[in-house]
């Protein structure tokens, strides 16, 4: 199932410092992802409907993934977090989705479906398990 967490000011700090969402974070869990946004983006309006539907109805069943959320446009470190998305991560568009597996960072995607989102996790972990 998703469950969804707003990154707070001081985990997005810490992911500007870093240059990458910190590994605490990362590995909160098996599947992780990163979703960076602003908060006028249509396509983050669309994303964040079938995400926030996913976490109120215990979607997907048969693996939970854990999405920290920002819409860094209504922080104060905006001018920073947009640099270090732009110029560290060379990602220009929103929503900005990073997909971690076991803390390692195994997939970037912009504005996807739930089932792409879904997919990608278990892709990923397929590979990594048989060594792939």
């Amino acid at each position: 199932m998703i469950q969804l967490q707003q990154l707070t000011r001081e985990q997005a700090e810490r992911t500007i410092a870093e240059q990458e969402l910190p590994a605490d974070l990362r590995r909160i869990g098996r599947f992780t992802a990163l979703a960076a946004t602003q908060d006028w983006c249509p396509d983050w309006h669309a994303v964040s409907r079938w995400l926030e539907s996913h976490a109120s109805n215990g979607r997907p069943e048969d693996i939970d993934i854990t999405v920290f959320t920002v819409e860094y446009n209504r922080l104060e470190c905006f001018e920073s977090f947009l640099e270090m998305k732009e110029q560290t991560w060379q990602n220009y568009f929103v929503p900005y989705i990073r997909y971690y597996v076991d803390g390692e960072l195994v997939d970037e995607s912009n504005s996807v479906s739930a089932d792409a989102f879904v997919t990608t996790f278990r892709h990923s972990a397929a590979a990594l398990d048989s060594g792939v």
